[in-house]
């Protein structure tokens, strides 16, 4: 739930070491979520989900949440989503606390022309435990998450497309709300990633290859 599902354009899911393109944690595959890009006409939408599991003892959950995007000059673009998820805990002692997670996100977007487009991306999340009386208690923690990053994407010559990305993220676990079963204390972990791409499309003996090149450079820090 960090970002509003009308946000999202498609997810791809690749299995196997993907480490090459994605850094060293996609030793396993990757699940990547596309989002959306900032279009050319002002639109916006609006959803309602609400989900009743099969059994009595699991909590109900309820999602609405909105997005609004469109240009606001020639060059200069912007889009804004808010999303809550409202899940009752379990009342079976052997199921899990529910929570209430709100998620604000915002992108600014800046494409001086065809080949060249800068993004400023900004995100907020919170959630808090929803543990209902005599009721499960396991994950009944306050967490907080703020992100921050900016991008860019330029297409050159010969096919050349470049990319840089630069994003921080800092997530923070409270334990006022944990009881002392829970045993988890206060847990903040940040991370500041910097992602460098080029790719190329080559002919090889008459096939057709891309060359991709990059680097990246991740800074991770947890305190607990």
């Amino acid at each position: 739930n960090w970002i509003t599902p009308d946000m999202i354009e498609r997810i791809e899911v690749i299995r196997g070491s993907m480490s090459t393109l994605y850094g060293s944690e996609a030793v396993g595959g990757v699940i990547n979520i596309i989002t959306k890009k900032v279009p050319s006409q002002l639109s916006g939408s609006v959803n309602l989900d609400y989900t009743k599991p099969d059994t009595s003892t699991r909590g109900n959950t309820v999602t609405y949440g909105a997005t609004l995007a469109g240009p606001l000059t020639d060059t200069l673009g912007f889009r804004f989503g808010v999303n809550r998820t409202d899940r009752e805990g379990d009342t079976s002692t052997t199921g899990t606390s529910g929570a209430i997670n709100d998620t604000v996100n915002g992108r600014l977007t800046w494409a001086p022309n065809d080949t060249h487009t800068f993004n400023l991306d900004a995100s907020w999340g919170k959630e808090e435990p929803d543990v209902v009386e005599g009721g499960a208690d396991q994950f009944a923690y306050e967490m907080e998450r703020q992100g921050f990053g900016i991008g860019y994407a330029g297409t050159f010559k010969n096919e050349l497309k470049t990319y840089a990305d630069l994003y921080y993220n800092e997530i923070e676990n409270k334990d006022e709300f944990a009881t002392s079963k829970a045993n988890i204390g206060d847990t903040k972990a940040t991370e500041a990633v910097l992602d460098l791409k080029a790719t190329k499309p080559l002919q090889i003996a008459g096939f057709k290859n891309d060359l991709t090149v990059g680097a990246q450079y991740k800074y991770e820090e947890v305190s607990n």
